[in-house]
């Protein structure tokens, strides 16, 4: 086995390494921006009930 080869094989892993890391960051901030979107929406959902729920009082 050459080195040149091993070098290759840990360039390989590096590379694939950051870009896993870059795939979990993207992940989480995606799923953190989908729980705040939802919340968003739960929100927005108790204002037009109230609305509802005043006209018709």
């Amino acid at each position: 086995m050459s080195i040149e080869s091993e070098e290759k094989k840990l360039d390989h892993r590096v590379k694939k390494n950051v870009q896993l890391k870059r795939f979990r960051i993207n992940w989480s901030s995606w799923t953190s921006w989908c729980a705040k979107n939802d919340q968003l929406e739960h929100i927005h959902d108790q204002q037009l009930e109230q609305l509802k729920a005043d006209e018709n009082s």
